[in-house]
């Protein structure tokens, strides 16, 4: 738990293959993971270093309790904090730590008006920020803001996984999504709001006044 960002809530791993990788967790039993590959993220707010780029990645999700798991890959030419972290380490390992953001923006601006120094290294929108104190060294942390896509996904994820028997290991979210979502699915009126209240985030520190 962190006073000034919140309770870290996922671990994320930068590998070169992400379906390289799956098998050490899938063999120690953690799963399913929910795979979405090489797909793009666009738009006029994705931006590495303040320089808008255009990120095609693969990234796979799964939860241990109440902890979450990622693993990406990034495949497309240009610059990223993934492909930074791989010339550091290139076989891959821990690249970030994320903690809950209501608005990216509104995080951005209360960290600032903490007197907290992050460095923004690269948006993805309204989605996700990765920041880092100049320096310090991996991991870096993950703001990942709690938008309906991150709350349906990451719901169904928790879901199967609180349940998992060791069958199907890895899983299409875009498939799975569906299903759980749509008529007779388990997630049909879901709360999924649940899966953001994570213990501490009430005593995150806030600027005063």
């Amino acid at each position: 738990m962190s006073i000034i960002l919140g309770p870290i809530v996922q671990q994320g791993y930068v590998v070169p293959d992400v379906r390289a990788a799956l098998p050490y967790f899938i063999d120690i039993g953690v799963g399913p993971f929910f795979i979405r590959d090489r797909f793009d993220v666009v738009g006029g707010n994705c931006t590495y270093r303040g320089q808008e780029q255009t990120f095609n990645i693969t990234a796979a999700f799964t939860y241990s309790g109440e902890h979450q798991f990622e693993l990406i890959c990034h495949h497309n030419e240009g610059p990223s904090v993934y492909k930074d972290f791989l010339k550091d380490n290139p076989q891959g390992g821990l690249q970030h730590v994320a903690v809950w953001a209501d608005d990216i923006d509104e995080e951005l601006a209360r960290l600032q008006a903490l007197g907290e120094d992050f460095e923004v290294l690269q948006r993805f929108n309204q989605l996700d920020c990765y920041i880092k104190k100049p320096g310090y060294p991996w991991p870096i942390i993950q703001l990942m803001a709690t938008v309906e896509r991150h709350r349906r996904m990451f719901t169904m994820v928790k879901y199967y996984t609180d349940r998992y028997d060791g069958t199907r290991p890895i899983r299409f979210i875009d498939e799975e999504l569906k299903l759980f979502y749509g008529p007779g699915g388990p997630g049909e009126g879901m709360d999924t709001w649940e899966v953001t209240k994570a213990p501490g985030r009430e005593r995150v520190l806030q600027p005063a006044g």
